[in-house]
């Protein structure tokens, strides 16, 4: 590494098909206790940086935050769903049996054999 003023290139290989979330991060090798993130550019699958210090420095993609949060309410969505339909079939059992029935009927005309 890099020792006192002087400032270096760091070069690291990441996967290809990650590099558009890919930050670096640095501790130092003692206690690994506080990780600082570090300006990169990632770019054909290397990302480069200037160190100033030693220590240790990895490269991770973040989390998409959205794609979970969108996930999430979507379960959350379906449960609502599956939950209000056993209650009002619950509440309307007649519903219910003409449902059933309709698609009893429905499984019925689609068969191949008489």
């Amino acid at each position: 590494m890099v020792n006192g003023k002087n400032k270096g290139l760091f070069l690291i290989q990441v996967d290809d098909s990650s590099t558009s979330s890919v930050n670096i991060y640095r501790t130092n090798s003692h206690d690994f206790a506080t990780w600082t993130k570090i300006p990169a550019q990632v770019e054909n699958g290397i990302a480069n940086f200037q160190v100033s210090e030693g220590g240790v420095y990895v490269a991770r993609t973040d989390l998409e935050i959205g794609a979970i949060v969108g996930g999430i309410i979507a379960a959350i969505a379906v449960v609502l769903i599956i939950a209000g339909t056993a209650v009002y079939c619950r509440r309307h059992p007649e519903k219910y049996q003409a449902v059933c029935t309709r698609t009893r009927n429905i499984g019925r005309s689609v068969q191949s054999q008489i």
